[in-house]
C-alpha cells in the first residue's frame, strides 16, 4: 500500500489533470482521496419467503444461478430450492468470490448437500481457476493472504472480536484488551481493521456497531482456538453480557418497555451465545440462569417468550445458587401465565428464595405471580393481600412500571369480586401511570382489563373497542395478543358478530401456537366450541369443550366471568339438541384427544 500510495501521489502531483483509480482492501491514505467501499452483492433478508422469480432479482442469487448453470446444465432456480439458495448466498455474505466457488460445487452436490457442506466452508470453498493467483483459488487462501498482512496486534484483535455476534466499541474494549492490547489500543486497531475491510462498521444507529462477515468470523474463531484463547475469551464475553443484562434489568422500572427492548435487541445473538456456552456447554450454569432470568422481560415483551422459557427451563435443574434459582423460578412462573396450581407453586418458591436473599423487589415480582396464581384458583382475598403487599414494595422502590402492574392485579381482583367501580378507579390509575411512563405495553394491559370489566357490565361495544385498541398497540407481546383475541372472540359472539368471532378465535389459536402455550390453545378452542354450537355443529362443539375442560383441569383453572358466560351459553345450546349422556360421551371423547387432533377439529369450525 505504501508503494502504491507513493506512486499515485507522484502521478497526481506531477500531472494535475490525471486521475488514479485504484482497487485495494484499504484506502491509500492520500489527501483528496475519495474512497468508495464496494459492497457485497445483495441477498434476500433472513426469514423472507420468496419465489424463485423474486429472489433472482438479488445480485448474489443471480450470480450463483448463473455460475451453477455453467457448472451443471441441469441446475435451475425453482420455488422448491429458492429458500436454500437464498440461505447459501446469505451465509456467504454476498461475496462474489465465495459464491463462485460454492456454485461450482453444484457439479457434484445437490443444493441441499451444498447447504449442509457449508458448515465446513473452508473445505468446500476451493477450486478456483487454474490461471488465478494462489490467493484466489480457495476461500481460506484468500483470507490467509489478508490475515498474514496484518500486524501482530491487528491479528490478535481480529481473533478476539470473533467471539462476538456483532459488537460495540465498549464491548470490544472490555472483552478484548490484555496481553499487549490496552483499552486505548482497541479503537485504533479496530479502525485499522475497518480500513482493511476485515471488519464492517455500521454507523447508521445512535451507537456504531461492528461485525465480521461470516466467513471471516469462522476463520478468526479457528485462529482463536489454535491459540488456546477461546475459553478465556468466552468467559470474558459471558461476564460482559451477563453484566449488561443485569444493568438493563435495573432500568426496567423507569424505561418505556419498547425503548428498553430496542436497546437489548441488537445483542440477542450475543446473549444466545453466552447461554449456549454457559448452559448447553456446562461452563457456568449459575451465570446462565441469572442471564436468562435478567432477560425475562425481554423474552416476554420482545416476542421471544418460547425461546426464553426454553432457556429458563434448561437452567432450572442446573443452577445451585439462590439468586439464579430465584430468577429461574420467577420466570418459569411467568411462562405459566394463568395456570393455577403450578404457577402458584413456582411463584412461592421464587418468593422464598428472594426473601432469603433480602431482595425485596425480587420478592415483590414473585408475589405478583403468586397473586395471579391465587386469583386463577379463585382465592380472591388472598390474591388481593399479596398484590397489595407487592404494590407497597414497588411504590417505595420507585419502580413505577412494576407498581402499575401491581395496581392492575388489585383492580382485576376487585372486578372479579364484583366491585366494578373500585376496579374502574384502579384501572384508571394504572392507565395514568402508563401515560406518564409513555409505555404502550402497560397501556395494552390496562385496555384489555378494561375490556373485560366493560363486558361484565354489559357494555359489549365498549369492550370490543378497548380490546381492538389493545391489540392495535401490541408490538411483540404475542402471549398477550393470543389472550386478547380470545377475549375479543367472546365479545364478538355476544354482539352477534359470529363470523368475525370465528376469525378472531383463529387468530388467538394461531398466536397461542406461536408462543407454544397449551393453556391459550385450550382457551381458543373453548371459544371455537361455542361458535360450532352457534352453527348447529353441536357434536363437534361438545368434543372441543371436552378437550378444553381437560386442559383447564390439569392446571386447576377456575373460569373467569368471560369464559363462564361463554360456557353457560355453550351448555345451553348443547342441552337443547343433545341428551345428557350424549354430551357426556362426546366430552369424554374430546378429553382424550391430543392437542394436534383438537386443533385440527377446531379449524373445521
Amino acid at each position: 500500500v505504501a508503494a502504491a500510495a507513493a506512486f499515485a501521489a507522484g502521478v497526481t502531483h506531477g500531472c494535475p489533470n490525471v486521475r488514479v483509480l485504484a482497487t485495494s482492501r484499504e484506502g491509500l491514505g492520500l489527501e483528496g482521496e475519495d474512497i468508495m467501499r464496494v459492497a457485497s452483492l445483495s441477498v434476500p433478508a433472513k426469514g423472507d419467503t420468496l419465489t424463485a422469480e423474486a429472489i433472482a432479482q438479488y445480485g448474489a442469487v443471480a450470480l450463483f444461478s448463473d455460475r451453477a448453470v455453467m457448472a451443471n446444465k441441469s441446475f435451475h432456480l425453482s420455488d422448491e430450492n429458492s429458500a436454500m439458495v437464498a440461505d447459501i448466498c446469505r451465509r456467504l455474505d454476498g461475496i462474489p468470490f465465495a459464491i463462485e466457488l460454492a456454485a461450482a460445487r453444484v457439479k457434484a452436490l445437490s443444493i441441499a448437500d451444498l447447504s449442509h457442506a457449508l458448515n465446513e466452508r473452508f473445505r468446500i470453498l476451493t477450486g478456483g481457476h487454474r490461471t488465478a493467483l494462489p490467493r484466489q483459488k480457495t476461500m481460506r487462501a484468500l483470507i490467509d493472504w489478508s490475515f498474514d498482512l496484518l500486524s501482530e496486534s491487528e491479528k490478535a484483535l481480529l481473533r478476539r472480536v470473533a467471539i462476538f455476534a456483532g459488537w460495540t466499541l465498549e464491548a470490544a474494549t472490555q472483552v478484548c484488551q490484555g496481553d499487549g492490547i490496552d483499552e486505548f489500543d482497541v479503537l485504533d486497531l479496530l479502525a485499522s481493521l475497518v480500513d482493511k475491510s476485515l471488519v464492517v462498521a455500521e454507523t447508521g444507529g445512535s451507537v456504531t456497531r461492528y461485525r465480521l462477515l461470516d466467513s471471516t468470523r469462522e476463520y478468526a474463531l479457528e485462529k482463536l482456538t489454535e491459540r488456546n484463547e477461546l475459553q478465556f475469551l468466552s468467559r470474558a464475553h459471558a461476564d460482559f453480557f451477563a453484566a449488561l443484562a443485569a444493568k438493563a434489568q435495573g432500568r426496567w422500572g423507569t424505561t418505556p418497555t419498547q425503548e428498553w427492548v430496542d436497546e437489548l435487541e441488537p445483542e440477542l445473538d450475543n446473549f444466545r451465545g453466552v447461554l449456549e456456552w454457559a448452559l448447553n456447554g456446562s461452563n457456568d450454569a449459575n451465570l446462565g440462569g441469572l442471564l436468562a432470568g435478567h432477560l425475562g422481560f425481554f423474552w416476554f415483551f420482545g416476542g421471544l417468550n418460547p425461546e426464553g422459557m426454553r432457556w429458563i427451563d434448561n437452567a432450572l435443574p442446573q443452577v445451585s445458587g439462590k439468586h439464579p434459582e430465584a430468577e429461574a423460578w420467577l420466570w418459569h412462573a411467568r411462562s405459566l401465565l394463568v395456570e393455577g396450581k403450578p404457577l402458584l407453586e413456582a411463584a412461592q418458591r421464587s418468593r422464598a428464595l428472594f426473601e432469603g436473599l433480602g431482595d425485596r423487589e425480587g420478592a415483590a415480582l414473585a408475589m405478583y405471580r403468586e397473586g395471579t396464581g391465587l386469583r386463577t384458583l379463585g382465592r380472591m382475598k388472598e390474591a388481593e393481600d399479596v398484590f397489595r403487599q407487592a404494590a407497597d414494595v414497588m411504590r417505595q422502590s420507585g419502580d413505577k412500571k412494576s407498581y402499575a402492574m401491581m395496581i392492575g392485579g388489585i383492580a382485576t381482583v376487585a372486578w372479579l369480586l364484583g366491585e366494578a367501580d373500585e376496579a374502574h378507579r384502579l384501572f384508571d390509575e394504572q392507565r395514568r401511570a402508563a401515560a406518564e411512563l409513555k409505555d404502550d405495553d402497560i397501556e395494552t394491559m390496562c385496555l384489555a382489563n378494561l375490556a373485560e370489566l366493560e363486558f361484565s357490565r354489559g357494555n359489549v361495544e365498549r369492550a370490543i373497542s378497548n380490546s381492538l385498541e389493545s391489540i392495535g398497540l401490541q408490538r411483540k407481546n404475542y402471549l398477550k395478543v393470543a389472550l386478547d383475541y380470545c377475549n375479543l372472540t367472546a365479545y364478538r359472539i355476544a354482539f352477534g358478530q359470529t363470523e368475525q368471532a370465528r376469525n378472531d378465535a383463529r387468530s388467538g389459536l394461531h398466536w397461542a401456537r406461536e408462543v407454544q402455550n397449551d393453556f391459550q390453545v385450550a382457551l381458543a378452542i373453548h371459544h371455537l366450541a361455542l361458535i360450532a354450537a352457534l352453527k348447529n355443529d353441536v357434536r363437534r362443539a361438545a368434543t372441543l369443550l371436552g378437550f378444553a375442560e381437560s386442559a383447564f383441569a390439569r392446571v386447576e383453572y377456575v373460569r373467569e366471568p368471560t369464559e363462564t358466560i361463554c360456557y353457560e351459553r355453550l351448555m345451553g345450546l348443547l342441552q337443547k339438541q343433545l341428551r345428557e349422556d350424549e354430551i357426556s360421551t362426546l366430552r369424554s371423547e374430546g378429553a382424550s384427544w391430543s392437542e394436534s387432533r383438537a386443533i385440527e377439529e377446531a379449524l373445521k369450525v
